[in-house]
């Protein structure tokens, strides 16, 4: 099923709407004023949506008025905000409000795109019984689960990072960047929100992305092992066995073995 995005949009000012709406081709799009939203909310007769894209124009202050009826009445659904108006305060009181990115207009459609696909991605594993990743890590210290709606918008802003780039060589400098936080204060905040290390979720990734290489296409182990970021074989084998319980081959083979098998009819 195809996941529904609400694009909301001051009356008098459809800057940059097509561009929005055309980066989101393959979604279910739905359209709403910002003064026909604000109705709605007090009426509490808010429409079904997996995100939304809240574009305030030059209307800062009725965006965050919406923004704050929109995260008591909808906690669990992200808001990506976009305006014309660009300082401190007001990027700052949208995070406040629990916005999950903040966007200056004009919005590039590629980096939009790539963002609303990232968030709906980490909320679907959110939803999940449980994630990708938990189903190939059995010990302790990888049992959490993604409550997307918990995590602190700078720590979210890493872990998305994190999942567009696990394959480049990473650090947690780099990481406490993306941030915008002390390498100290971004190792204890991610460790007490994930109840895991930066660089942990990392091999978690690859590993996890590594799995799908080796059962839907033909690379060499090798070959999977560099695609997802590990330039050593042996220390790729190593983690994939104590993540999964088994070794990159024995898991080819496995599935080999599977597809394999006779269908019954």
């Amino acid at each position: 099923m195809k996941k529904r995005v609400l694009i909301i949009f001051p009356e008098d000012d459809h800057g940059g709407l097509e561009e929005v709406r055309d980066s989101l081709n393959g979604y279910e799009l739905k359209l709403s004023f910002l003064e026909e939203f604000f109705s709605l909310c007090q009426r509490k007769a808010l429409p079904r949506t997996d995100l939304i894209v809240l574009d305030a124009g030059v209307e800062a202050k009725r965006g965050l008025r919406l923004l704050a009826h929109l995260k008591e009445s909808l906690p669990s659904v992200p808001v990506i905000f976009i305006s014309s108006i660009k300082n401190d305060e007001l990027i700052l009181e949208v995070f406040r409000k629990g916005a999950r990115e903040f966007y200056l207009r004009p919005v590039n459609p590629s980096e939009l795109r790539r963002k609303v696909d990232s968030i709906l991605r980490l909320k679907e594993m959110a939803g999940e019984e449980r994630t990708p990743l938990q189903r190939v890590c059995k010990s302790p210290e990888c049992s959490f689960r993604f409550n997307t709606d918990n995590i602190p918008y700078q720590i979210m802003k890493a872990v998305c990072y994190m999942e567009e780039h696990y394959s480049d060589d990473l650090n947690v400098d780099q990481l406490a960047s993306v941030a915008n936080m002390s390498k100290f204060h971004f190792i204890k905040r991610f460790k007490e929100t994930l109840g895991i290390t930066p660089m942990r979720l990392i091999t978690l990734f690859r590993i996890e992305k590594a799995k799908e290489l080796l059962k839907n296409t033909e690379r060499s182990i090798s070959s999977v092992a560099i695609e997802v970021g590990f330039n050593d074989v042996t220390n790729f084998e190593r983690h994939f066995k104590r993540l999964t319980g088994t070794t990159p081959s024995r898991y080819k083979k496995a599935l080999n073995r599977f597809n394999q098998r006779p269908s019954r009819i």
